[in-house]
């Protein structure tokens, strides 16, 4: 005996919110942008992601390390859409397999760079981030609701717990 998930009471209580929503917000006017933020955060139903671009898929160094999703060729893809991949190379290095940049035929213009800034670049702009940034006279969204330090609050944490 198999139960169909469509006739649980939790399964047309979910539907009758979702339908209700999807009113509420055609309504509003909503970006599109954000029309498609809403659409693929969607619990119910869950969203389809066979037209999201898997950047990890497109680069051979990278496909090893995750698998999310349906995946994208150097070709054809299910949608039909093809990407073109080119070396990169800056003035200082020497192209390599992991620094590659792609374009799609079907957005012209667009170059996706994945892995552009290496993990010890992206440690560096957080830290200076909560360092320099998170602190007067940059006001942040914390400084409505407290009493923020002047050495801002990752500072005054780092000080606290004697962290280098």
């Amino acid at each position: 005996m198999t139960l169909d998930v469509t006739e649980t009471k939790e399964y047309k209580r979910a539907l009758k919110h979702h339908l209700k929503t999807r009113q509420q917000s055609s309504q509003v006017d909503v970006t599109p942008f954000r029309a498609e933020e809403k659409k693929y955060k969607s619990k119910f139903p869950p969203p389809d992601l066979n037209e999201v671009l898997d950047v990890w898929a497109l680069d051979e160094d990278l496909r090893g390390k995750a698998a999310l999703g349906s995946t994208w060729d150097k070709g054809e893809r299910n949608s039909g859409t093809s990407a073109r991949s080119f070396k990169l190379q800056t003035s200082d290095e020497v192209p390599t397999q992991s620094r590659r940049g792609y374009c799609l035929d079907s957005h012209p213009g667009l170059v996706i760079i994945p892995s552009y800034i290496s993990p010890s670049a992206q440690r560096s702009f957080i830290r200076s981030s909560l360092e320099n940034q998170a602190r007067s006279p940059n006001e942040t969204n914390l400084d409505t609701h407290y009493l923020i330090p002047e050495k801002g609050i990752w500072n005054a944490h780092v000080a606290s717990h004697h962290i280098k």
